[in-house]
Parts: C-alpha cells; structure tokens; sequence
C-alpha cells in the first residue's frame, strides 16, 4: 500500500510540476496560443503513431503466443498488452508490466512456464532491437550531440552500457536453467525476507514444472529464426514509429528545417536516459530530458507546450487507454470467479 501511494504521489506531483511550467514559464496567453495554431494533421499523425505502437506491441504478443500452440485472440492480445502499458507507466523501472501480463496471461488458461518464456522473449527481443537501434544513433549522431550537449551525451551512453548488460543478463537466463533457478531462488529470497512468501523452498519446488517449462520454451523459441526475424522487424517498426512522435508533433508546430533523423536519435538517446530513472514513468527525468534534447529543435516560445503535448500522448495515454482495460479484465474475472 505504500509502494502504490508513492508510486501516485509521484505521477500527481510530476503531472502537477509539468502543467506548472507548461502553464507559468510563458504565460497562459501564450500556451492557449500555441495549442490553438497547432496543425492538426501532425498531431492526428502522432496520435496515430502511439496507437500503431500498441497493435504491434500486441501483435509480436500474439505471435510469441501462438508460436506456443495456444490459440489466443489478436484482441486479447492487445488487451494484455494494454494491462503491460498501465502498469509500466505507473511503477518504477516499467517493473509492473509484465507481471501483471502474467497474472492475467495465466487466467487465460496460459501455463505459468510458457506466459513467462513469451513474455521473456518478448522483452529479450525489444531490448536487443532497442540496444541495436541506440547504437546505430549513438555511432551516426555522435558528434552532433556531444557538440550540442556533451554532457547529456556522456549519460545517455551510460544507460546503453546498462540496457546492454541487461540484454546479456536476461539471454543468460532465458538459456541456462541453473541460472534461472538461482534467480528465481533469490527473488524468492527477498519475497520472504519482506514476508511475501512463507517457505522458500517449498514455493521453489513448486514451480520446478514451470521453470522447467519456461527454459524448453525459450530454447524452443530462439531456434526459430524466422520467428525472431518476424518479431525483430516488427520491433523495429513499432520503436521507430515511437521515436518519430516529437517530429510529429514538431512539423505540428508548422517547422519543417530540423532533420528527422536528428529528431529520432534525440528521441533515442532520452530513451536511453529515462530508462535508468527509478520513478515511475521517469518522473522529472523525461520532461526534463525532453527539455534540453528538443530545445536544439523547437524555440523557446513552443517547447513546453511541446512537451506537454508529447506526455499526454506518450505516457498519460497509456495511464488512460491502460487502465480501462485493466479495471475491465478485473471486473470479469471476479465475476468468474
């Protein structure tokens, strides 16, 4: 209960803070004027940029579930997938999702050891394509944004080095079972020491199948190639079309000169920033990411109606969108039940 509390203190004290500036920095009179001269046709685009980011975030679910032999719905799929997103959005490190995705995967009659292996793949995928996708940035823009910002350059290499062991981290536990097992064990360790789980041993024991079943799962899944190829490709369309949200919303404000790659990486590199940031949704650390990255790119008079903007659609949104589908998934499961 104290975790949840502070989790939405956070997220109403940085709604709060970023309406503030958006609000105080340059007057009322001026952010009404900005929204107001906004073209529509680019934010529609944004908008429908965050939408293709939840298909096919549901739709590389859908496939890793399939792939297994369970007949699961696109619409469910996008359902769990909109659970993941609300719980990301509102626990520190994105930590929230993918348990909840469990849960609820397991009450769709998906054994514990084969949601885990999806969801694992899922994520080993996203992370590896994202690592790549930083690293194309990072090489090509490099001398851009350490002449522009050389400091926020150093940081953002600092979360790839992270997001890079954590790739190696999760491929470490996905292949070696004694390593998952010693995990697992650990985790079950600290759930006891804060008395959420009674007998360690007992519970491990209990979920040997399962363990035992999310390993064969994984090694299962990494051996087709085409699978990864499919879910790799559609990984990375759904992260550029993520990253291109700020051009949207830039070519909304009527500028055309900034480049859009320049954009992208920027957008990368804060990717790679927030990451790291122990809040939930990286509260402070992505409107003020946002600030200094994309002041090289909007003027002074529009960069936080701008960033407003790039919240609500990015990260408010997915508190929104999410939580209907997570309130409704309860409600039908307690009527089950």
């Amino acid at each position: 209960m104290k975790n949840k509390i502070f989790n939405i203190g956070v997220i109403i004290l940085s709604t709060v803070m970023l309406l503030y500036f958006a609000v105080f920095s340059k007057g009322v009179n001026n952010l009404k004027y900005q929204l107001k001269n906004l073209n529509h046709f680019w934010i529609l685009l944004s908008i429908l940029a965050m939408i293709t980011y939840w298909i096919i975030e549901s739709f590389v679910l859908n496939t890793f579930t399939k792939f297994l032999g369970f007949n699961q719905k696109m619409k469910d799929s996008f359902k769990i997938s909109m659970v993941g997103q609300f719980f990301n959005s509102v626990t520190p490190f994105a930590s929230g999702g993918q348990p909840a995705q469990l849960y609820f995967m397991t009450k769709k009659d998906i054994n514990g050891g084969s949601a885990t292996s999806i969801l694992m793949m899922k994520l080993i995928v996203y992370q590896s394509v994202l690592t790549i996708y930083s690293l194309i940035s990072i090489i090509l823009k490099y001398r851009f944004f350490k002449k522009n910002l050389s400091n926020f350059f150093s940081i953002s290499i600092i979360g790839f080095l992270i997001n890079t062991l954590i790739i190696l981290f999760l491929l470490l536990a996905s292949t070696k079972r004694e390593l998952a097992e010693k995990i697992l064990k650990g985790i079950l360790k600290f759930l006891h020491k804060i008395h959420l789980v009674k007998n360690v041993d007992k519970t491990l024991k209990k979920l040997d199948e399962e363990i035992y079943s999310f390993h064969n799962n994984a090694v299962e899944m990494s051996k087709n190639i085409s699978l990864l190829i499919k879910c790799t490709v559609l990984t990375f369309v759904q992260l550029t079309v993520y990253f291109i949200i700020p051009y949207f919303i830039y070519r909304g404000f009527n500028f055309n000169s900034a480049s859009l790659w320049n954009m992208v990486s920027a957008e990368t590199f804060l990717n790679m920033i927030v990451s790291v940031i122990p809040l939930p949704g990286a509260a402070g650390g992505s409107e003020g990411g946002f600030y200094l990255l994309f002041s090289l790119f909007f003027t002074k008079e529009t960069i936080m109606a701008a960033l407003l903007l790039w919240r609500i659609i990015t990260y408010y949104s997915c508190i929104a969108v999410g939580s209907l589908f997570t309130v409704t998934r309860s409600r039908k499961l307690v009527t089950n039940q």
